[in-house]
């Protein structure tokens, strides 16, 4: 089936609210409202959002309600958020979050301490001024690195090779 939307002034990557109704071999989305565009100001940005959108994409059951993953990716389209997500270190934190939201921990010894403890169960709101020294910050990146590792498609995250990814961020 094909979802045809009736308005030109949505772009890609923006949040929508709808309504589907059927029609022969189509499907109609009436009633289209435009919730937010995603705040992509820098390059870095713009990866951040594709990379969220494709570890989705590609870690969660298609038509699935893993609970908190919607309202973590939301946070991308509020500006006050996204202002907040400028440093790399946030930013890899976020991608924590979004990887343990989505069932992804990593099981070596040295993940298994209160410092991810915190990064995990934290508010991200609570974590904006959260200090992270620069060895742990190599730590949350080798962190992110294998819960990629661990995903069982990780050859296809397309956005760039993955020890790229995790570090220009």
């Amino acid at each position: 089936m094909v979802c045809s939307i009736a308005r030109e002034d949505i772009y890609i990557g923006a949040s929508i609210e709808y309504t589907i109704r059927n029609q022969r071999t189509w499907l109609v989305a009436d009633e289209v409202e435009m919730i937010g565009m995603p705040y992509v100001e820098q390059y870095t940005d713009l990866l951040l959002l594709h990379s969220v959108l494709e570890i989705c994409s590609l870690c969660m059951p298609a038509g699935s309600l893993t609970p908190g993953v919607f309202e973590h990716v939301q946070r991308l389209y509020d500006d006050s958020v996204v202002i907040r997500l400028r440093t790399s270190v946030v930013k890899k934190i976020f991608l924590c979050k979004l990887f343990a939201l989505l069932g992804f921990y990593p099981q070596e010894k040295k993940f298994q301490n209160k410092f991810f403890h915190s990064l995990i169960t934290e508010s991200l709101d609570n974590l904006w001024a959260f200090w992270v020294s620069m060895v742990q910050e190599k730590d949350i990146e080798e962190w992110l690195k294998s819960c990629i590792a661990m995903h069982t498609q990780e050859q296809k995250f397309k956005t760039m090779v993955i020890s790229e990814w995790v570090e220009i961020l």
